[in-house]
């Protein structure tokens, strides 16, 4: 998906995107709805089942619109250069930014994790450089995608083509 942003003769070492694993719960109360819906039709009502069935449904439907809505895009392309951050967001409708990071001006990477975050594996990384701050929120492996990148800072350190 992101590859045409590549350099020439720029390799990827590692991709993230934002985690589904956010979106479980919401998921699961318009599973609720859907199960409601069918539900409905094996109990007795004096009122004909088609309604309560068709309201239930349709409030299924848009609370699965709203949570694909509230989610964003964003994907990180760790490549042996460079981070590139990619951001769309509102549901796919706004402008798609692309920040990038040179190795050579990094000067910090962390990872911050809330309760619920380090629960289902998940959290925010974020990039410092001086002067400014970038961060990444709620990408899987967050731990992973940061020994990455030391492990990229460091091979160029040893190789002498990174100046710190």
């Amino acid at each position: 998906m992101v590859n045409w942003h590549l350099l020439p003769n720029e390799r990827k070492i590692h991709q993230a995107s934002v985690s589904r694993k956010l979106f479980f719960t919401y998921y699961f109360v318009v599973a609720l709805f859907f199960v409601a819906a069918v539900g409905i039709n094996f109990i007795d009502y004096p009122i004909p089942k088609l309604y309560p069935s068709l309201a239930l449904l349709a409030g299924g439907f848009i609370a699965l619109f709203a949570v694909e809505r509230k989610r964003s895009m964003e994907v990180m392309l760790i490549t042996d250069e460079r981070v590139l951050i990619l951001r769309q967001p509102e549901g796919l409708r706004g402008p798609m930014t692309m920040e990038s990071i040179q190795f050579d001006k990094l000067s910090n990477v962390q990872v911050v994790q809330t309760r619920k975050q380090r629960i289902i594996g998940t959290g925010d990384v974020v990039f410092r450089l001086p002067g400014e701050e970038h961060t990444v929120t709620d990408i899987a492996r967050p731990y992973e995608i940061e020994r990455a990148i030391y492990r990229i800072l460091d091979i160029e350190k040893r190789a002498g083509t990174l100046k710190v």
